[in-house]
């Protein structure tokens, strides 16, 4: 089984990120289950959770896009 992670959507204050997982049947790639979505905003918290869940190398480049600052104050956050 491997899994395929996908940023479905990057901005300056914001992250959309998708994850599937698939197995190899014959040659053939199947998926597992339902895709799985979450969101962070670009906040010390969002950054801390992004990082908890996606590989370092997709944490990375969500941080070329986020720079090295969090744009949203925790008090500033929004019900996702």
């Amino acid at each position: 089984m491997y899994t395929e992670w996908i940023i479905d959507g990057l901005a300056e204050d914001y992250v959309n990120v998708l994850k599937r997982r698939y197995i190899e049947d014959a040659g053939e790639k199947l998926q597992v289950g339902q895709d799985w979505r979450t969101s962070a905003q670009n906040s010390v918290e969002g950054r801390k959770f992004i990082k908890s869940i996606v590989p370092e190398n997709f944490y990375e480049s969500i941080l070329a896009v986020w720079g090295d600052f969090p744009t949203i104050a925790e008090e500033e956050q929004t019900d996702s």
